[in-house]
């Protein structure tokens, strides 16, 4: 549960030695530990008939937390924002929209308040990143100041969200760059990259509360920046097309779109198909519309048609309005998607680049398959070890690669790198956390 990832530790086991010892480290003064969190998204569903949480596990997070009673400067970091959105946290106080003198308020999940509500509204925020931004989200921050103050009028003075991508981290604080289009970088920011990041955060005003909702309650405590990662989907690996299917549950049991099928919205209709890989496989043999294929709609047991093929994302906050609960319908599965062209999954931290694939599938996170692509000599654009510079090597792999006509597909990932047996543990620990893993960039044509 560290800042490393699964890829990186199986890449320092390239000869097995009996007496060797695997060390994992991280810097536990930059970074917390990571937790995995349950993905929760707000649903009105259609004509206002859900109007709750629902658990979405194409959401959960990896949440590691940076620090407290910081605040980052838009401003510097703007080429970092993806967007800012609205927490409506009571923190405690009684709604603006109950005008009854009834209770009944203090039950409701947005009215938990105190210590609690930090971990509450991390795990929303994240969600609310993921389902807006996808895997683009590397960091976020979560201020809970104004619903501690004031919680009573969210409509004007609400909480916030803010979702950042990993970017060049020299455009953090650069005349002329912070407004520049956005570079998404796929890598696991290292512990250095974030200490980066938060150089330029302010440190806010350590007010305590002295009203009955917040007495005693430290400000700082209640604005926090998290580095994040989505957990990684299931994945569906096509033979026929040497691609992969990535794939999670988007909705919990009973909750669909209205009709059971895709909205209507839907490319590709099948019947009686066996399981939901075999639906994924239908979808993905439509070659004018597979790139875009973001939702699948299954119905497990239908003998009829149950499986849908859709080339948007229905998942988005904009089309919630076509979400239905029926608690008797738990045979109907609302699935995200991401076709992978000549990817294999396996693979969170190694990212393959197509050039010439446009959208959110241009960038796939996998070890690249297939036949047709040569490793010409020189075909190793880069190497860098990760603590010397501040820009992502998956992007300047993708801009290598840009620049070459013979590049058809860029590899980034991070090298093997053998830790041999060490009596003295400390030492070893040491020596490990001082030297970061090098990473590598090969481009194929």
């Amino acid at each position: 549960m560290s800042g490393w990832s699964d890829i990186a530790l199986r890449a320092r086991a390239t000869t097995v030695i009996p007496s060797a010892v695997m060390y994992k480290a991280h810097a536990v003064l930059t970074r917390g530990r990571s937790t995995l969190e349950k993905g929760h998204i707000w649903v009105k569903g259609e004509a206002d008939g859900v109007i709750r949480y629902v658990e979405s596990p194409a959401n959960n997070a990896h949440a590691s937390h940076l620090a407290s009673g910081w605040q980052q400067d838009n401003h510097k970091s703007e080429s970092f924002v993806l967007g800012t959105y609205d927490l409506p946290a009571y923190m405690g106080h009684k709604p603006y929209f109950w005008t009854s003198l009834s209770p009944g308020w203090e039950h409701m999940p947005d009215s938990v308040s105190g210590e609690p509500a930090i971990a509450f509204w991390r795990d929303i925020c994240a969600s609310m990143c993921f389902r807006r931004h996808d895997d683009d989200v590397e960091m976020m921050e979560v201020d809970l100041r104004p619903g501690l103050f004031e919680g009573y009028q969210t409509h004007v003075r609400p909480s916030k969200c803010t979702c950042f991508a990993y970017d060049d981290l020299s455009k953090l604080n650069a005349t002329g760059e912070a407004t520049a289009e956005p570079e998404v970088s796929h890598e696991a920011p290292n512990d250095l990259a974030m200490a980066h990041f938060l150089s330029t955060a302010n440190l806010v005003n350590n007010y305590v509360g002295t009203d009955n909702v917040d007495r005693g309650l430290r400000y700082r405590r209640f604005i926090n920046t998290y580095a994040v990662h989505r957990d990684a989907w299931d994945e569906h690996f096509v033979i026929e097309e040497q691609s992969t299917v990535f794939y999670k549950l988007a909705l919990e049991e009973g909750y669909h779109f209205a009709g059971r099928q895709g909205a209507g919205r839907h490319y590709r209709v099948v019947e009686n198909v066996a399981k939901p890989e075999a639906c994924m496989r239908e979808c993905v043999m439509d070659y004018d519309r597979r790139m875009n294929f973001a939702t699948m709609v299954y119905i497990e047991g239908e003998t009829g048609p149950n499986c849908w093929c859709i080339d948007e994302d229905l998942l988005l906050p904009e089309s919630d309005h076509l979400i239905v609960h029926n608690p008797l319908r738990t045979d109907i599965r609302v699935y995200r998607t991401k076709l992978c062209i000549g990817v294999a999954g396996g693979s969170e931290r190694s990212v393959v680049y197509r050039k010439g694939v446009k959208g959110r599938n241009a960038v796939c996170l996998g070890m690249p398959v297939g036949s047709g692509m040569i490793l010409a000599n020189g075909s190793r654009f880069l190497s860098r070890d990760q603590a010397d510079d501040k820009r992502p090597i998956d992007i300047q792999c993708r801009s290598a690669c840009n620049a070459n006509p013979d590049c058809a597909m860029a590899h980034s990932f991070v090298s093997a790198c053998l830790l041999k047996p060490q009596r003295a543990h400390a030492r070893a620990r040491a020596r490990l956390a001082a030297h970061p893993r090098p990473r590598f960039c090969f481009c194929a044509g």
